[in-house]
């Protein structure tokens, strides 16, 4: 099985880069954590039919809210002016059930998608604040099995 989540982090982050799994770069989730019997290359290539008719991704800072999930209630900060991400979430989940992908969360997907961005101790976004990404990154959320870290398995461009 192969353990996943596909996100847009703010700043450059570079390929194979590993991370606490609870202490990732600031980041805007599209697919939530999901599970599949699939390769990485066929995710890729899913994830690559899903971009095909998007450019760079662009939001703007909004509302703080608590959100649940993974146990505790987090701090995030909702995302204004945010279509494309919400378009790109459904699009990359119609690609990817073609290979058999399991959400861990199905409530937080689909028409129940909120784009955001996780508040930590240290950065956040603020309210106003224009966003916009250029790349997408699949992440192993298991590497060698070790579900405390996360890695960056592969990056693809919006062009």
């Amino acid at each position: 099985m192969f353990d996943f989540a596909i996100c847009c982090f703010l700043d450059r982050v570079a390929l194979g880069a590993e991370f606490d799994a609870e202490e990732l770069p600031l980041h805007v989730t599209l697919l939530g954590p999901a599970r599949t019997e699939a390769e990485l290359g066929d995710i890729e290539g899913a994830v690559e039919f899903a971009l095909a008719d998007f450019g760079s991704l662009r939001a703007t800072g909004g509302d703080d809210e608590l959100l649940e999930g993974g146990g505790a209630p987090f701090e995030v900060t909702l995302l204004d002016d945010a279509e494309d991400f919400v378009r790109v979430h459904r699009e990359l989940i119609a690609a990817l059930r073609e290979l058999g992908v399991e959400l861990a969360d199905p409530a937080s997907a689909g028409r129940r998608y909120r784009p955001h961005v996780a508040v930590t101790t240290e950065e956040r976004i603020e309210r106003g604040e224009d966003l916009e990404v250029r790349a997408v990154a699949i992440l192993d959320l298991a590497p060698e099995g070790d579900a405390s870290r996360a890695r960056v398995a592969a990056q693809l461009p919006l062009i």
